[in-house]
């Protein structure tokens, strides 16, 4: 009889301890998942600018101690806002969506892209520097140039990537240094690809108005 007492008491034991083991497993599963939700972007699934700042202490101190650089590459979606008054704030989310993915796959498992804010995108590329910089550059623009949405049936939208790029050390070791320098890269490709717009609208306005001459 003791022995059967002492069994059970046993298998009390040991589904006590499973059950106290089962919810720590389920507490620091649900601690994960709150930490995760908290550094991704919810539309895109990319890290967002909380995980940026981790990311770029971690990448940065690598770089550092490796004497490797580090570039930032910043990007903005040109004329995004015509998509949503257009056709809505929802095909403005899908936009958001593809170009991301277009974007992430241009880059390297070691690489880090993070949808910064609203129709912008920040990449941390360690180790690439140089003629490779453009090179990088080059592969996202024309993904990005490539990504089509069908925004409504029949209406095809397409949009172009403003890129500016910063460098360690040439461009400053800090965030806020990198970041300047690549904004103002961005800023001024921006410019052009605006100028090179007008001039096509231009240009398609004066051949509509030869063609009604004829």
């Amino acid at each position: 009889v003791d022995e059967a007492e002492n069994t059970r008491e046993e298998e009390r034991l040991l589904a006590l301890i499973a059950r106290q083991v089962a919810g720590s497993i389920r507490t620091g599963l649900l601690f994960e998942q709150t930490q995760e939700l908290a550094l991704t972007d919810s539309l895109t699934g990319l890290p967002n600018s909380r995980y940026m700042f981790i990311a770029f202490d971690q990448e940065s101190a690598r770089a550092r101690l490796q004497g490797t650089a580090l570039t930032m590459l910043l990007m903005n979606i040109d004329n995004f806002s015509e998509i949503n008054e257009d056709f809505g704030h929802h095909a403005g989310d899908r936009f958001l969506v593809g170009m991301a993915k277009a974007v992430r796959l241009q880059l390297r498992v070691c690489d880090t892209c993070i949808r910064y804010a609203g129709d912008e995108f920040v990449a941390l590329l360690p180790g690439v520097a140089g003629s490779e910089v453009d090179l990088v550059i080059e592969r996202i623009t024309e993904a990005a140039r490539d990504y089509c949405l069908e925004a409504r049936p029949g209406r095809p939208v397409r949009l172009s990537l403003s890129i500016g790029h910063a460098t360690t050390p040439g461009d400053g070791d800090d965030f806020e240094s990198l970041m300047a320098a690549a904004g103002a890269r961005m800023d001024r490709q921006k410019a052009g690809h605006r100028q090179t717009g007008q001039k096509r609208k231009a240009h398609r306005s004066q051949a509509s108005i030869d063609s009604g001459r004829h």
